[in-house]
């Protein structure tokens, strides 16, 4: 089943579009909307430690996007990815 809310702002016109949690993790009891997104906090992050972290105050989150929120919210580092290479630039 998914639920359709119409949002309060007037000035919005989209559909907010909810998904029940039907997935569970088994070792933690997380729930999930999505299957993929179950198996991926299985795979990556149920009971492990986080895999990336913030090179300026020791921060660590268990995805990329999480840490890159980090730098640009409590840093102002200005970071841009190299498509080519994989990697991040920063602008301190």
């Amino acid at each position: 089943m998914v639920i359709f809310v119409l949002c309060a702002y007037p000035d919005i016109s989209k559909f907010i579009i909810y998904y029940p949690r039907e997935y569970v993790c088994e070792n933690c009891n997380k729930t999930y909307a999505k299957k993929s997104t179950m198996v991926r906090h299985m795979k990556y992050e149920c009971g492990k430690l986080p895999r990336f972290g913030c090179a300026i105050c020791g921060y660590r989150g268990y995805q990329k996007t999480h840490v890159e929120r980090h730098l640009s919210r409590k840093h102002a580092v200005l970071y841009k990815p190299d498509i080519n290479r994989n990697i991040l630039i920063f602008n301190l």
